[in-house]
């Protein structure tokens, strides 16, 4: 019996010791990840990257106050998710370190925190402006504190951990603005679609806000379904991922187009296609109607900006939406 004690006290001692090496060191209070990133600094961040295994798989860049995924695809820059690059500052910003941990190389493959190499799990974030930049390798989720991570600043043997997590993911794709246009559909008051399985082209207008849409030319009410679904479209339009437009050429016979009038003048024109794959495939361009305000062009404008150059893969329900002949109309 006493040999069985003493052999659970010296294995007792033995894990505390190998937890020891690589686990709390030390306890600190009030004192941040990075010092001197303070709110202005954040502010002024203008490069945002992610690398693993010593490559850069993540590259944003800000421009005139918007960001932007450099060479999403080749020389080619796609917007951002701003919201989604804020978070991680905020949490860089916010970071406090909780307790030391390991400085022994040996140990940091535990917490995630080894440096950057084939096979390795550590992620390194890189923000800055300039010259100024703040390097940290984030490791692995804490189990001992709930919102912790293990991180290693750049250069430092030191590892800690923090009261922040912040997730970074290395494909580029999550961190594009999947957010095509946003646009209230009673704002609308023409939608024209250009249907192939269509003898005609079907005009719906409506006279005010608030009213139905109805058929020109038709005095017979319609069935205010079809309207309602198309113009839903345009009322926070998503994507799933992007393509360059360059030698995407829609299918004859096979595409489904839908110009778009609001009332201030705003045009979208929404080209809709399956592609070989069967997905559903979105063109998006942006204009304004003649006479309309200044405003309006600008905004156009900007639209065409960031999302002509692309194509886009869009949930099937939405090409369904589009897709109105002259006899969905009726009652």
């Amino acid at each position: 019996m006493r040999a069985t004690l003493i052999i659970v006290a010296l294995l007792a001692g033995a894990g505390a010791l190998y937890w020891q090496q690589y686990s709390m060191v030390d306890t600190v209070e009030d004192a941040r990840l990075f010092e001197d990133f303070s709110v202005e600094q954040m502010n002024g961040v203008d490069y945002f990257s992610v690398s693993r295994a010593g490559v850069r798989q993540v590259h944003l860049s800000k421009r005139d106050g918007l960001w932007w995924a450099v060479n999403y695809a080749p020389e080619q820059d796609h917007p951002a998710d701003i919201d989604r690059i804020f978070v991680v500052l905020h949490a860089l910003h916010e970071a406090t370190l909780v307790e030391q941990k390991t400085s022994k190389p040996e140990y940091y493959e535990r917490l995630g925190v080894e440096e950057p190499k084939p096979g390795a799990t550590s992620k390194v974030l890189e923000v800055g402006f300039g010259d100024t930049r703040w390097r940290v390798i984030i490791g692995d989720n804490s189990l001992e504190l709930s919102n912790g991570q293990y991180v290693r600043r750049v250069d430092e043997a030191e590892s800690w951990l923090i009261n922040r997590r912040m997730s970074l993911s290395i494909d580029p794709k999550e961190w594009l603005d999947k957010l095509i246009v946003d646009l209230p559909p009673e704002d609308l008051k023409k939608m024209v679609v250009y249907n192939p399985r269509s003898t005609d082209d079907v005009v719906l207008v409506r006279p005010e806000k608030g009213k139905p849409f109805g058929l020109e030319g038709v005095s017979e009410t319609i069935n205010p379904n079809r309207p309602r679904e198309a113009g839903g479209v345009i009322d926070n339009l998503r994507f799933k991922d992007a393509l360059l437009r360059s030698g995407v050429i829609p299918p004859e016979g096979r595409t489904i187009a839908v110009h778009y009038t609001t009332f201030d003048g705003l045009q979208l024109i929404i080209k809709s296609f399956k592609n070989l794959d069967d997905e559903t495939i979105f063109l998006v361009d942006a204009a304004a109607e003649e006479g309309s305000a200044p405003a309006v062009a600008e905004f156009a404008a900007h639209l065409n900006e960031r999302y002509a150059l692309w194509s886009y893969h869009v949930p099937e329900h939405l090409h369904q939406a589009l897709d109105i002949a002259t006899p969905d109309l009726k009652l």
